[in-house]
């Protein structure tokens, strides 16, 4: 039988994946790739509501074209959307995208459609309080919901200790990550402790194991088995971004490992990772992070550990809270026509 819930995302993303299982939703990842890749998401996604006919609908933002066709959906079915909504908002973002004159266009018709879809959503799940009081500020219902500590990394068996010399930056090389800066910090350090940066080092043209330091390893993308393992080996995980309003994924695997955390040091990341090191976007202040850590792991380790306990907690009342609010719509929905 087809559950009432349905929870549609167009990228293999594991906040998604976890969510939709806990809330009892229908799972369905579309992907597609190349020159026509959203007009054939699209027509896949018109299909598959046509055909599991939900009568609660759950999307990820992004895509936001995969949220418009939502709303449309939600609005003619006269159903309730709920919209999972990671930080893809210009105002939070460095991405390139939003940068010059086109993407300053770019970034203003973003915006509208944006905020279009945050009034037609019944709520607007976000991770973090700076980004709800945005969705308040347009007109929307946020809930604060950060991702859950990932516990099959912690059950599943643990790789071998590491020495106490090797730094795992978890990274994709992204516009947001200071990847100048860590490996201008990575100099400062002895051969022998090594940084060990994941994701694809080529990005818009440009290598960046090209003069890379003796002392630097890129793994590459990695299975998930080996990328697992690369997390349990670490003495200490890194994982940085630019981005002032964005909970990172690394941080969270930090925790589920119970290894030291280095993470940046920005008004969402120090609230919410409370007991990690945090550092600037600067060799001299990722130098001094990793040092710290390294200079003391068993300390480091074990405020890891405490904090991951006290989030899990956390997170488990936050989501009791999530599935009342859920229940309520469910149980008094009038959806109105869409507001615009």
């Amino acid at each position: 039988m087809a559950r009432r819930r349905l929870w549609i995302t167009w990228e293999t993303q594991r906040r998604s994946i976890e969510l939709a299982e806990l809330l009892d939703s229908d799972l369905s990842i579309l992907e597609a790739h190349g020159s026509f890749r959203y007009l054939q998401l699209a027509v896949r996604t018109i299909l598959e509501m046509r055909r599991k006919a939900p009568q609660f609908l759950l999307v990820q933002n992004p895509s936001i074209v995969l949220t418009l066709l939502a709303c449309a959906f939600a609005g003619a079915r006269r159903i309730p959307l709920v919209v999972d909504r990671h930080s893809n908002f210009p105002e939070f973002s460095s991405h390139r995208a939003w940068q010059g004159p086109l993407g300053a266009l770019r970034a203003r018709v973003f915006c509208v459609l944006s905020n279009f879809t945050i009034r037609n959503a019944a709520i607007t799940i976000v991770t973090n309080e700076p980004i709800a009081a945005l969705v308040r500020f347009h007109g929307g219902t946020p809930f604060v919901l950060a991702d859950p500590i990932p516990a099959h990394l912690a059950i599943s068996g643990a790789a071998s200790a590491s020495d106490g010399s090797r730094v795992l930056v978890v990274c994709s090389f992204a516009d947001d990550e200071p990847i100048a800066e860590i490996l201008a910090a990575a100099t400062m350090f002895p051969r022998h402790v090594e940084f060990r940066l994941t994701g694809n080092p080529v990005q818009h043209g440009r290598d960046w194991r090209a003069n890379a330091p003796e002392n630097v390893v890129f793994t590459g993308f990695l299975p998930r088995q080996e990328y697992e393992n690369e997390l349990r080996a670490a003495s200490a995980i890194l994982v940085l971004t630019k981005n002032e309003n964005c909970l990172l994924c690394g941080c969270y695997e930090a925790l589920a490992v119970g290894k030291p955390l280095i993470t940046s040091r920005t008004q969402v990341l120090q609230r919410y990772f409370y007991d990690a090191d945090h550092v600037d976007s600067t060799p001299d202040s990722i130098r001094e992070g990793v040092c710290a850590v390294l200079g003391d792991l068993a300390a480091a380790t074990l405020r890891t550990r405490n904090m991951s306990v006290v989030l899990s907690e956390r997170w488990i009342a936050d989501f009791g809270v999530l599935q009342v609010k859920l229940r309520e719509i469910e149980s008094g929905f009038t959806n109105k026509s869409i507001r615009l």
